[in-house]
């Protein structure tokens, strides 16, 4: 209701600070002298001036295994970010610095209504969340993150990060560690802990890996596997056999590698997280390896990688029990939704994706492969709404330095809806005595009440395996709706049932095919 209050408390060495934050008023957050400012666009909300912040995102799906240097930044873009907090309602203004055609602001599920006047747009936000504002297209675009007021109880000695930049490097936490960052505060670093348990990263600043570079061990050039182990590359926040885990409400930004990636870790949650400003090579989002009774929600990441995945490595156990749930996901490359492809563990079971926006990839927005031992089983895709109505390039390798992209190719390609894959991977199929164990399995995907916008094309569904014992198997889509028709039969689909091929050697008892359980349900 208008007019009521809403407090944003923080517990400071046992004394309570209490900020009133007016429903008629949100809370722009302050950035520090120095922050690079995004000029294309002028932002009020609730008649406060907001700062545009600068963010580097790729713009075209070009990738390569490491060559022995960066990714070229003739591949990147230039796009705006700005960060509020608000109760109830936030209206926002956007003035664009060209003139434009089309403006459409994503999730489209959240149905957020736009009105125009010349070269302004404004539109209410009720719903906190990362949102994106494109104009023309999904270049160069707004990012707006509206979180919602926010209680945080810090300890007394809580490593506390007030407005302004700090340099950390890479910071390692201890059992019992608290951080927390200030809604103004540019951290520029990372944060890793491993064995700990009780710690937590909190508050509403930023993490910022721009000042952390990969460290090159040795001269190295080419795509191959040498060159790919001359550098050290650290993730930003990085967690190892750690329990109790608590992230909430940062944003992370510019990572050197993964932004948030967890192994062997139990009982964590995972809230409120912003990824962006993400181009550099492996940029994945927020990977659980190996990981037990996980939550992680209410985040959006747009990644220059695989986005919200689990995945399992040697000597970390199982990974199960696991949710991503009200996650927004904006992939420049790899898949939005994934499980593997690394699957080195015995069992990868009961993980959910639920209530999830796909507003933009370049690959793959749904994805199970296993190019491993392991057995996946129990996996659900449950409320997954997915938006494929732009055309976009293909996802194309880079050979060498001076290869071209062809931003043509891929234009008319369907829109890639959901793989189930068990397949040999050069490079991840191996145990740790480097030996191929023959395939892992699929077997339990469920996919329940499917919302495509493919503008007007047939989304693909893709199902391949090895052979009789290693494919997927039981994979069953209850409810789908492609365009808003709810879809009764496979005809509405690009449906893609392979006879795939492998080296000889992999095949068990001599078979070269099949034909998958698969079941599309009304």
């Amino acid at each position: 209701m208008r007019g009521k209050l809403c407090a944003r408390r923080i517990i400071l060495g046992g004394v309570f600070a209490v900020a009133a934050l007016s429903l008629n008023a949100a809370q722009v957050y302050t950035v520090p002298d120095g922050e690079r400012i995004y000029n294309a666009y002028v932002v009020e909300v609730d008649g406060a001036m907001a700062p545009v912040s600068e963010v580097r995102c790729s713009a075209i799906p070009f990738n390569r295994r490491w060559p022995g240097h960066q990714r070229q930044i003739e591949q990147t873009e230039l796009c705006g970010m700005v960060r509020f907090a608000f109760c109830g309602k936030a209206s926002v203004s956007v003035t664009a610095a060209r003139d434009f055609k089309t403006v459409v602001i994503r999730p489209l599920s959240r149905g957020v209504c736009v009105h125009r006047n010349g070269r302004t747009v404004s539109f209410d936000i009720v719903r906190p969340g990362g949102y994106s504002v494109g104009f023309d297209g999904y270049h160069n675009n707004l990012h707006v993150f509206a979180d919602a007021a926010k209680e945080y109880d810090l300890p007394a000695n809580a490593l506390r990060f007030g407005p302004g930049e700090h340099n950390v490097g890479i910071r390692e936490l201890k059992s019992g560690d608290t951080v927390y960052l200030d809604p103004g505060a540019v951290v520029y670093g990372g944060f890793h802990a491993s064995n700990a348990t009780d710690i937590a990263i909190l508050g509403r600043g930023m993490i910022d890996m721009s000042r952390i570079k990969e460290k090159i061990l040795f001269h190295a050039t080419g795509d191959g596997h040498k060159a790919v182990r001359n550098a050290k590359r650290v993730n930003t926040v990085m967690m190892r056999n750690c329990r109790n885990v608590r992230i909430d409400g940062v944003t992370i930004r510019d990572s050197l590698c993964y932004n948030i990636g967890l192994w062997g870790c139990e009982d964590a949650v995972i809230e409120g997280v912003k990824i962006i400003g993400q181009w550099r090579f492996n940029t994945d989002g927020i990977d659980l390896h190996n990981c037990r009774r996980v939550k992680v929600a209410d985040c959006f990441a747009r990644t220059y990688d695989d986005t919200f995945c689990f995945k399992a490595h040697e000597g970390y156990g199982d990974c199960e029990d696991c949710v991503f749930e009200r996650c927004v996901a904006w992939n420049d490359w790899g898949k939005a939704f994934e499980v593997g492809v690394e699957c080195r563990a015995m069992n990868l079971r009961q993980l959910a994706f639920r209530d999830c926006d796909c507003i933009h990839a370049a690959g793959w927005a749904m994805d199970v492969t296993n190019c491993d031992y392991g057995r996946v089983s129990g996996v659900t895709f449950d409320n997954i709404r997915v938006e494929c109505d732009q055309r976009m390039p293909r996802q194309q390798i880079q050979a060498t330095d001076e290869s071209p992209f062809d931003a043509a190719l891929g234009l008319d390609d369907p829109p890639r809806l959901f793989q189930a894959k068990v397949k040999f991977h050069h490079e991840y199929s191996r145990e740790n005595g480097g030996k191929w164990s023959g395939g892992g399995f699929i077997d339990g995907v469920t996919l329940r009440d499917i919302a495509v916008v493919s503008g007007g094309r047939k989304p693909q569904v893709s199902i391949a395996g090895i052979n009789e014992k290693h494919r997927p198997e039981n994979i069953v889509f209850e409810g789908l709706s492609v365009d808003g028709v709810q879809v009764s039969g496979a005809c509405a689909l690009r449906l893609d049932i392979d006879e795939v091929s492998a080296p000889p050697r992999f095949y068990v008892g001599g078979t070269s095919g099949y034909i998958p359980n698969f079941k599309l349900l009304p």
